[in-house]
C-alpha cells in the first residue's frame, strides 16, 4: 500500500482476508486523514478495533486484511478492481 500511511505486507503475514459490503463503524480517527470520502491512516472501529484504513468510503466493497501485526481495510478505484484484488489476495492466503 503506497502513500503517507502505506506499508508493505508480506503475503505470509496475512491471516485473514474478507470482502466487506459495508464499512466498519468508525469510532475515532487516531492518526490519519479524512478528506471527504477518502480515509487514510489509523482509525478505531467498533467491529475490529484499531485498523489502518486506505479507502474511499463512497466506493464499496472493502477488503479487510488481518495480519500477524495489524488490521487493514482498503479498496481500489472501482468495485471490479477491488473484487479482483480480493480474489488475488485470497488465493495467496489459502
Amino acid at each position: 500500500i503506497k502513500g503517507m500511511y502505506g506499508e508493505e505486507v508480506p503475503y505470509e503475514e496475512i491471516v485473514t482476508v474478507e470482502l466487506l459490503e459495508h464499512l466498519p463503524a468508525i469510532t475515532m480517527r487516531t492518526n490519519g486523514s479524512a478528506v471527504g470520502p477518502k480515509l487514510r491512516g489509523h482509525f478505531n472501529t467498533r467491529e475490529y478495533g484499531a485498523v489502518k484504513l486506505f479507502l474511499d468510503k463512497s466506493r464499496p466493497p472493502y477488503i479487510y486484511i488481518e495480519t500477524t501485526k495489524r488490521r487493514f481495510v482498503m479498496n481500489l478505484q472501482d468495485k471490479g478492481k477491488t473484487s479482483d484484488f480480493y480474489e488475488f489476495l485470497k488465493s495467496k492466503v489459502e
